[in-house]
């Protein structure tokens, strides 16, 4: 097998649905040999009846996995996994038709790297967006899933990061330690970061990561997620990990004031503090 795909989901059927449905467009190479691996990560929805739809149109296998976390999803999902080189796409994300393609190829252009990250456009629904945006600030990047770090492929420089809505990885490296079960998502507990701390290991081996912009998804933001209510939580969310990766403490300084930015900054600060008084830390 050349690659496994892997989408961990929970209690998102529709989103799921949209994502499936955007696979049944990919363009594979001839011989390439590729699987999706769906792993239902505590679903209380009908997530389970959406995936097995999706069996007569995509190579698909549905995985339980009863604990809670995003994380140990993805390692429930690489252990299931027959790949070599190890796609990962979230729930929400509509995927490009030549996404697993590029992440192909560019595995074969740098046989030496491990890690591939992708350009992640943020699809706003139910939102109109004015040509200029306080959004437009890098701190809000992983509030709408923004990521891009320009129109060609090239190594990753030591202070960049791909995010995990889209990426990959070779196996042979992921299973040396998989992903950090203290970070990720559980439920609606908003940490973040278990693709930073890989990472983070990978730089500190010396391990090449490689930006690949032609491999692309949408990812579908909600209106909902720019609510104060939303925000908030994700900021707090967003701190706490930033203090689970022990990263030096900063302040987050914005191109502009508004009142939101404010309040994005408040929380992070919150979560910062908050993790930092539980004295927890990842692997």
């Amino acid at each position: 097998m050349d690659v496994s795909i892997i989408i961990c989901t929970w209690n998102r059927a529709e989103s799921l649905r949209r994502s499936l449905s955007s696979l049944t467009k990919l363009i594979i190479p001839g011989g390439l040999r590729w699987e999706v691996l769906i792993v239902n990560n505590r679903s209380t929805d009908n997530t389970g009846e959406v995936a097995v739809e999706f069996e007569q149109f995509l190579p698909l296998r549905l995985i339980s996995e009863p604990q809670l976390g995003l994380s140990k999803a993805r390692n429930t999902g690489l252990a299931s996994a027959n790949g070599k080189l190890i796609i990962f796409f979230d729930d929400d994300v509509f995927v490009d038709p030549f996404c697993v393609r590029s992440f192909w190829n560019a595995a074969s252009t740098y046989p030496e790297a491990k890690l591939f990250g992708g350009l992640i456009e943020p699809l706003m629904e139910g939102i109109t967006r004015p040509k200029s945006s306080f959004l437009d600030d890098p701190f809000f990047d992983g509030l709408i899933l923004r990521k891009d770090l320009g129109p060609k492929g090239r190594l990753l420089k030591e202070d960049e990061y791909f995010f995990g809505a889209c990426f990959a990885v070779k196996k042979d490296f992921l299973n040396q330690s998989g992903f950090d079960t203290h970070l990720g998502k559980k439920g609606n507990e908003q940490i973040l970061g278990e693709e930073i701390a890989l990472q983070e290991r990978a730089k500190k081996g010396q391990v090449i990561r490689v930006w690949v912009p032609e491999a692309k998804v949408n990812h579908i933001i909600p209106a909902q997620r720019l609510s104060y209510s939303e925000s908030g939580r994700y900021f707090r969310g967003m701190g706490r990990t930033h203090s689970l990766l022990e990263k030096p403490f900063f302040f987050p300084r914005l191109s502009s004031f508004t009142l939101f930015g404010f309040w994005a900054q408040l929380h992070f600060l919150l979560g910062y503090w908050f993790q930092k008084a539980r004295g927890e830390q990842c692997n």
